[in-house]
């Protein structure tokens, strides 16, 4: 007859525990935002598709009555220049950032939806960082950096400049 082997009921205790701890540190970490949680992630490519949704309908369909016929105002090496320089602007999250020279940048020269979709494409996601250079959060797109380093009152304004300029994209 087989003899029954007698579990250790501390092996047993210790894997619950770990079993437990991991799902108590994973939810921990989601709750403050170290990890994303599945909404994050489905919120993240949601938007992501709308950026390119909104990138392809501005190249298929020009808006005719907006600045040069709804077609981009610059060259492509302009849009990555500007997206290179906007991020230079707006890359610390504190105290060195060039808000003023980020909002003059998109107030003079996103003049139609054609030149914020280039500045969307080039723009991409990108690392903010605090003073010391460690890295501060997730990597942002395009709105996301500006709605979050620019004040209410710029965003007001340019969203005014965009409206009279019969420009869709609203930040």
């Amino acid at each position: 007859m087989a003899q029954k082997k007698e579990l250790d009921i501390n092996l047993l205790i210790y894997a619950g525990l770990a079993i437990g701890g991991y799902f108590a540190v994973t939810a921990i970490l989601k709750n403050l935002g170290f990890i994303k949680s599945d909404e994050q992630k489905a919120a993240e490519k949601l938007a992501a598709e709308g950026q390119q949704k909104f990138i392809d309908e501005v190249q298929a369909k020009p808006n005719k009555n907006q600045t040069a016929g709804g077609k981009p105002t610059k060259s492509e090496g302009n849009y990555a220049t500007f997206a290179n320089t906007l991020y230079e602007y707006l890359k610390y999250a504190t105290l060195k950032d060039n808000k003023k020279k980020a909002f003059e940048l998109l107030y003079v020269y996103m003049q139609n939806d054609a030149d914020i979709a280039k500045m969307i494409k080039y723009f991409g996601k990108r690392q903010e960082y605090n003073v010391f250079g460690i890295a501060s959060g997730d990597t942002k797109d395009f709105s996301q950096f500006v709605t979050t380093n620019l004040s209410s009152s710029q965003l007001q304004a340019l969203n005014e400049r965009y409206i009279k300029s019969k420009m869709r994209f609203r930040f």
